[in-house]
């Protein structure tokens, strides 16, 4: 468990930097996310399963299980990601309507 604990971090980590270079103001045009649109649905897709899974694990009734994840990702990273994955959601939703 702790070993998926850690990667679900390491996919945080990722999840966000990947965010980031989408969110920038002006970054993300029209043209670059028809054409990039595989990539952009992936980034999507990963970050909200990275959320997904930590949010569930971390109430879980099995307490040693949610002790662990607990202790290893932190609450602040994950609500960033959350923050910019809406931001990001948004900004898509955007251009594709």
């Amino acid at each position: 468990m702790e070993f998926l604990s850690r990667n679900c971090l390491e996919g945080l980590k990722i999840n966000s930097k990947r965010l980031n270079r989408y969110i920038i103001e002006g970054q993300l045009q029209e043209k670059e996310a028809l054409a990039n649109v595989k990539e952009l649905i992936a980034c999507l897709r990963d970050s909200n399963s990275t959320i997904r899974w930590i949010m569930l694990h971390e109430h879980t009734s099995n307490k040693v299980m949610a002790d662990i994840v607990q202790s290893i990702v932190k609450e602040a990273p994950l609500v960033r990601l959350l923050l910019k994955l809406s931001k990001f959601e948004h900004l898509l939703k955007e251009l594709v309507t």
